[in-house]
């Protein structure tokens, strides 16, 4: 196909800005017509994709693209074709282009390639499970905090996935199938080798050991890799192999290179990154001729769906996910949702009404989005732009100025310069107050420092400008956590109501509903969030928090249970599925039901399955606090005061700020008959709380 040139229009709407060569067709910058003469570069941007029709099956039903599934693609704006080419208009797209983090960065710490890996793994595995399809390539995935998405693919079959090539629907199914998954397979090996080495596998003969570029690789991902790049296909492992394999890997959180890794000091070959097979695939697509029945073209002209930007008027907006999360899709044939469960852990969240001391404060959940509010730059760095991506907002102007501030606070965001990257993100904000990224930028820098009430104050400020779903949602969260619940409140009903179909609104609202002691509003909102969403680990975790406060201990423990069985590895829902065995066990004591020996069975039982979650939660993170602390307790009534008296201890190493610590310290030594201890531990106690009528009471009892 023609590449449109700098300067030139797509359907009178788009500017061509740049343009480069992709896997499979071309991706557009543009810009959007002005609305008026005076506009200027405040025109929206857009990246378009381009793709000959005749790559097409005729017929295909196209708009199936603007629903596919959101946690593995970038959404849609709109769909149409215009000489020919089938054009796809991107909403906003935030991530790190893998073929810019490749060639600046490979190669990669071991933690890191592992991590990304299971990201690509968990994509590809989603997106066949719904039977749909992409291309594993550097040039079409973003590396986003939550995983990794596609620009390209789609439904199976509503696009070629073979570069240059119609669907071929004469071939047997089976063995399509087949050939795809091993390409798939052979490119996500391409990827791991390169992230590994820094340099490509060889497409010719045979390809080097990964060992001898560094030996601190498994044998085992060393065997995946080798053999996902075997030649005959029959030799290469299925994904799922892969995919069980890597969930089973511990990956440390560290990504950074150390120089004690042995992959500090290699350096990447870029010559050999420059001439992979990935960067062969694009040239053997530019290099291609497409030829087709030219009523296969006239058969599609003029067709559009969805929601297109016209000439002449401000761009229609689109409504936007928040940043990097995935967001609730209805299918259109019977309005059922789907997406793809991806938990994150988080600090102890809202404790219910044990029957035992409990620290005085609520500790705060840091998970309430489905990423972390400043993990990784949310520039768009496209391979062909360079780093100059800003230059869309090309010109001596505000916009200008602003962008370049925004790629500095991102510099110093990735050097770890907290107070250089909030300043430059202020300047942003300040040079461009329309621009919704920037505003998102810096209130999220806000957050990562907790200053809550200079986020709430600039999203107040912002959503006058920019009343967008995210926006609101952001400012609800942050107003919560500055304590501000009618502001809160306020700013999520507006969210809901520009996006009612987002189940993470729903879960923010249950969680200010939970801060206002509104627990039976908490528990609809979280339901309905549940409805929407079910395999959230999140959603159930909180929803048993907000149960266990209205003394429901099945339905708190049902929930529990399921956030575990979602996600078993995240430590905090071990702790709260413990919190609620604990809770139940103190009902079942006051039960007047119950004989004393049926009383002294259940309370047996639900002890020790206590014991068995706390420590649970303490294999996963044996820097859990909360956890060694609750097992104390449990171990307190299941008359083991020994193990009860180290369990305290370490809680109290851990964390020795929390007065309730101490209290159980004291309460365990005082068992033991050790009472000085207990007195000193339990004058610790009030000394940090002395308003607890619990505590003052302990060191008079004691004297």
């Amino acid at each position: 196909m023609d590449i449109k040139k700098k300067g030139e229009w797509i359907r009178n709407t788009y500017e061509v800005i740049d343009a480069f060569p992709f896997v499979q067709g071309v991706l557009y910058f543009t810009r959007v017509a002005a609305k008026a003469q005076d506009q200027g570069d405040d025109r929206p941007a857009r990246f378009v994709h381009g793709l000959d029709v005749r790559l097409l099956e005729r017929g295909a039903p196209l708009e199936n693209l603007l629903h596919r599934d959101r946690s593995s693609f970038f959404p849609l704006q709109g769909l149409f074709v215009q000489e020919g080419i089938l054009y796809q208009v991107f909403g906003r797209l935030e991530g790190t282009l893998m073929a810019h983090h490749l060639y600046h960065s490979a190669p990669l710490a071991l933690p890191k390639v592992l991590s990304i890996i299971q990201k690509v793994t968990d994509s590809l595995v989603s997106i066949r499970d719904k039977d749909q399809f992409t291309l594993v390539h550097p040039q079409n995935m973003l590396l986003t905090s939550d995983g990794v998405r596609f620009l390209y693919g789609g439904s199976v079959g509503l696009l070629p996935k073979v570069r240059g090539e119609p669907v071929n629907w004469e071939e047997d199914e089976v063995l399509r199938t087949k050939k795809e998954k091993a390409m798939d397979i052979y490119s996500l090996g391409a990827l791991a080798y390169i992230m590994l080495t820094g340099t490509s596998p060889s497409t010719q003969g045979r390809v080097e050991p990964i060992q001898l570029y560094r030996n601190d690789v498994p044998s085992e991902l060393n065997q995946y890799v080798m053999a996902c790049l075997e030649p005959d296909p029959v030799h290469r492992p299925s994904l799922h192999e892969l995919s069980r394999w890597i969930q089973q890997v511990s990956i440390p959180g560290d990504f950074q290179k150390k120089k004690d890794d042995p992959v500090y000091y290699l350096k990447p070959d870029f010559e050999s990154l420059r001439e992979n097979l990935f960067s062969q695939m694009v040239r053997d697509v530019l290099s291609q001729r497409v030829t087709g029945p030219a009523e296969g073209v006239t058969e599609w002209e003029g067709w559009q769906a969805g929601q297109l930007d016209t000439p002449g008027q401000e761009a229609a907006l689109t409504r936007q996910e928040p940043k990097g999360e995935r967001v609730w899709t209805r299918h259109p044939e019977d309005g059922t949702g789907t997406s793809r469960q991806k938990g994150l852990s988080s600090l102890p969240t809202s404790v219910p009404q044990d029957p035992v001391p409990l620290p005085q404060k609520e500790e705060k959940e840091v998970s309430l989005f489905r990423k972390k509010p400043v993990w990784i730059a949310t520039t768009v760095l496209l391979g062909g732009l360079g780093t100059g991506f800003y230059l869309f907002l090309s010109g001596p102007s505000d916009a200008e100025n602003a962008a370049k501030y925004y790629g500095e606070s991102m510099k110093y965001v990735q050097n770890e310069k907290m107070d250089q990257a909030v300043t430059m993100a202020e300047q942003a904000v300040e040079a461009a107050p329309q621009d919704k990224t920037y505003l998102l930028h810096l209130a999220d820098l806000y957050w990562k420092e907790k200053k809550y009430q200079q986020a709430v104050t600039v999203l107040e400020r912002g959503s006058r400008e920019i009343p967008d779903a995210e926006v609101f949602d952001l400012l609800a969260m942050n107003a919560l956590y500055a304590n501000k619940l009618k502001p809160a409140s306020k700013a999520i009903k507006q969210a809901i109501s520009l996006d009612p179909d987002n189940p993470q609104y729903h879960y923010h609202q249950g969680k200010i509903y939970g801060a206002a002691e509104k627990y039976d509003a908490a528990v609809r909102s979280l339901q309905k969030a549940i409805r929407m969403e079910g395999d959230d680990s999140r959603f159930h975790n909180s929803l048993a928090t907000y149960l266990l406060k209205k003394r429901d201990y099945k339905g708190a423990e049902k929930h529990a249970r399921q956030a575990v069985e979602l996600n078993p590895e995240v430590s905090d829902y071990q702790v709260k599925l413990g919190k609620v065995y604990l809770a139940h066990r103190g009902e079942a004591e006051k039960d007047k039901q119950l004989s004393l020996q049926e009383k002294k069975v259940r309370m047996k039982e639900l002890t020790e399955k206590s014991i068995q979650s706390f420590a649970e939660g303490i294999r996963l993170d044996s820097k859990n606090a909360t956890a060694h602390y609750y097992l104390s307790i449990s171990q307190y009534y299941d008359g083991d005061y020994k193990s009860a008296e180290k369990s305290a201890q370490k809680s109290l190493q851990l964390s020795p700020e929390v007065a309730s610590f101490y209290y159980q310290y004291g309460v365990v030594l005082q068992r033991l008959d050790k009472r000085k201890e207990a007195a000193d531990n339990y004058k610790k106690a009030l000394d940090l709380d002395p308003e607890n009528t619990l505590y003052k009471k302990a060191v008079e009892q004691i004297q």
